[in-house]
């Protein structure tokens, strides 16, 4: 028996960032980067559902399963080289609670807006919580909302004359 899992293409909406080797970042949330990481961001209103969380879960296999498709196997993507965030707004206690509860998958809160979620074939998995995040330490992360105040966009416009390289300026 076949199951259309679509009725569209497959159009995933995430970032893969590839993370060179010896390089270290140096922020909460790029710490745990592996080589291949994918990043979904939910938009300030949007939702977090059990569903989404899988979605990006399945989205970071298939990615692995496409690159690894044509390359030799020694030069094959493990699961554990991939890490997957998602970035939302709000607190989700009721994915966080489903996940520790029903799928029996240990939960942490790592530090202030990143909690850790322990999947045992993928390198890291987190969610960041950008309500909850420093807003000095991640100003552009926390900058992504709705109804910026005035005086985080003061901030913000700071960050930004401080910037040296050229792309850098014009990002």
């Amino acid at each position: 028996m076949e199951y259309a899992l679509s009725t569209k293409p497959l159009l995933i909406d995430l970032l893969v960032i590839r993370k060179l080797q010896g390089i270290e970042i140096e922020n909460e949330i790029g710490r745990r980067f592996r080589s291949h990481n994918v990043i979904e961001y939910k938009s300030p209103n949007d939702n977090l559902s059990i569903e989404d969380y899988l979605k990006s879960i399945g989205y970071a296999y298939l990615y692995l399963s496409l690159e690894n498709k044509n390359r030799k196997k020694d030069e094959k993507i493990k699961s554990s080289d991939i890490t997957v965030t998602i970035v939302r707004k709000r607190n989700p206690r009721k994915v966080l609670k489903l996940l520790r509860l029903v799928y029996g998958l240990p939960v942490k809160k790592r530090c202030k807006g990143i909690y850790e979620v322990n999947e045992t074939h993928l390198g890291c998995v987190q969610i960041i919580v950008t309500k909850e995040l420093d807003p000095k330490e991640h100003i552009w992360l926390t900058s992504l909302v709705d109804g910026l105040k005035e005086n985080e966009a003061r901030m913000l416009i700071e960050e930004a004359g401080k910037l040296k390289e050229p792309d850098e300026r014009e990002f």
